[in-house]
């Protein structure tokens, strides 16, 4: 699988989740909003920056599985100038632990 394989594989495991979401906000729009709500507050900036947040929900989607939550947080974690490398050690600690 080249490296543009790869891209274009999370690209479309990412689109799959977005449009999840959308599916769920037509369901119940205010389930959504609120899930987002929640979802921003815990990434905003505080005593760890947005990045490191995202490395650490890169991990965490590792150890559970999650390819959607693996592209989602990816995807973040480059819109915040995270580092291939960056990515790549956050994915390998949940190796680390065991996962």
């Amino acid at each position: 699988m080249s490296k543009n394989d790869l891209n274009e594989d999370m690209k479309k495991v990412y689109d799959q989740f977005t449009d999840m979401y959308q599916k769920m906000a037509g369901v119940d729009p205010n389930y959504a909003k609120a899930f987002m709500a929640f979802a921003e507050a815990g990434t905003r900036d505080g005593a760890l920056s947005r990045k490191t947040k995202e490395l650490i929900a890169i991990s965490l989607s590792v150890a559970q599985h999650c390819k959607y939550c693996i592209a989602y947080h990816v995807k973040a974690a480059l819109e915040l100038k995270a580092t291939p490398a960056e990515i790549m050690e956050a994915a390998f600690v949940a190796g680390i632990q065991g996962v």
